[in-house]
């Protein structure tokens, strides 16, 4: 039997390596940049702002640091460097 990928979502830029699923890459450079972030309440912290992806669950960021998306709607983060593991799509972010 044939293994196939994982289906796109529409928004998706990058597929991870091992499994082939689809993900949102953004990258947190500025204010705007991706809806679930806030700013870091704190002036003068390395951290600027706060991804909230729950009621508990949020991530502090610097600028640069990527935030990725799943098709379920998962949310996590990954340091300045994108890892190897994920590819860009045609015509997606890198």
């Amino acid at each position: 039997m044939k293994e196939t990928l994982p289906t796109e979502f529409e928004s998706a830029t990058h597929r991870i390596g091992v499994t082939g699923e689809c993900v949102k890459a953004t990258r947190w450079a500025k204010d705007g940049d991706h809806p679930l972030v806030v700013r870091y309440p704190i002036d003068g912290r390395e951290y600027k702002g706060l991804l909230v992806a729950g009621e508990k669950t949020k991530f502090a960021l610097r600028f640069g640091d990527w935030i990725l998306e799943d098709a379920k709607g998962q949310v996590w983060v990954e340091s300045q460097v994108l890892p190897d593991k994920y590819k860009a799509l045609k015509g997606g972010a890198s």
